[in-house]
């Protein structure tokens, strides 16, 4: 298989077949196009003035600067002889149908796999009037099957709408989770809480108790990055779960049993092969037993290794798709 985020060989030899197809299909062909996240690394074609290890450094670089996922497509596509709208370009006259998966904030077809089927270049419009891109699952289509399940469970839950994003360390999901409970917003919740935290404020579940007498899930999703400081290893999810851990500690007065977990819907998160990490209310004690210092290893990029030692990453393998990361944030009570 090709590699991922940062393309090779393999990548190259997968676009060049893609391609190839493309330009065989007549005016009464229809080519079906899959695009899912993932597919700008595994896809990579260079253009005529690019070589693959211009893009490979170029990808590197922009992946440890912390840059997001739309500004990291858009240079790919100006370096690319596949993507924005060239690959239905290779296919004209031909009808072209993209069926989508979306990792991307707000499901833009033009940064999914970097757009090669839609129309960057308005110059070339006319030539897309056969194409047609179709969106059927998302980070939404994830989250509400997640909420759906742990209802199931007993659990009242509550989503956040906004799609997490800039760096992982500083994301605002468990910290706004620590506030709601530890009652510090209960009467008042700041204009900068999410959606569902406000709910869960006006809804009184602030409280120990909660207002339904149920124990309380709180969902999250999106893409976040993170600006490599140190040599350590370690992936969004990895950090963004560390730095939770390390906010979690002003929960540990409420005697309450929680629970948190932040995962790559693909399986793999950056450079590791886990999908994330996960921690409760025992893991910061087992963490000090160990001698291991949370805030030394976040320091250092070194989420992965620091939840490798305890035991708490989540190694379920690729899942073959890509629909962005999940947060949990669980309390009983």
């Amino acid at each position: 298989m090709a590699s991922h985020p940062v393309p090779d060989e393999k990548s190259v030899g997968a676009a060049l077949k893609i391609l190839a197809i493309a330009e065989r299909a007549q005016e009464n062909d229809l080519l079906i196009v899959l695009i899912s996240g993932g597919a700008s690394s595994l896809m990579t074609l260079p253009e005529a003035n690019t070589t693959l290890s211009e893009k490979q450094r170029i990808t590197e670089e922009l992946l440890r600067s912390g840059a997001p996922i739309e500004e990291v497509n858009r240079q790919r596509k100006q370096l690319s002889a596949i993507k924005g709208g060239k690959l239905a370009l290779a296919a004209f006259p031909a009808n072209v149908i993209s069926v989508i998966i979306s990792d991307v904030k707000d499901d833009d077809i033009s940064v999914i796999g970097s757009g090669p089927t839609v129309c960057h270049d308005e110059s070339c419009l006319s030539k897309f009037a056969n194409v047609t891109n179709h969106v059927v699952a998302s980070n939404a289509t994830a989250l509400k099957a997640a909420a759906k399940y742990l209802e199931t469970l007993g659990y009242e839950v509550y989503t956040e709408k906004a799609f997490a994003s800039g760096e992982a360390r500083q994301n605002a999901f468990w910290q706004h989770f620590c506030e709601v409970s530890s009652d510090e917003v209960a009467t008042n919740a700041p204009s900068t809480s999410g959606a569902a935290t406000r709910k869960i404020v006006v809804h009184g579940l602030g409280s120990k108790s909660g207002c339904s007498g149920k124990p309380i899930a709180c969902l999250g999703g999106g893409e976040t990055g993170v600006t490599v400081r140190g040599g350590g290893k370690g992936g969004r999810c990895h950090e963004m779960a560390l730095s939770a851990l390390i906010e979690s500690k002003r929960l540990e007065a409420l005697n309450c049993d929680f629970a948190g977990a932040f995962l790559a819907t693909d399986g793999i998160d950056g450079p590791t092969d886990s999908a994330g990490a996960f921690f409760d209310d025992k893991t910061l004690e087992k963490a000090e037993k160990m001698g291991l210092d949370p805030k030394e290893y976040l320091e250092t990029n070194d989420s992965y290794s620091f939840f490798e030692k305890l035991g708490n990453t989540c190694k379920a393998g690729y899942t073959k798709t890509n629909v962005n990361d999940l947060y949990f944030a669980l309390r009983k009570k």
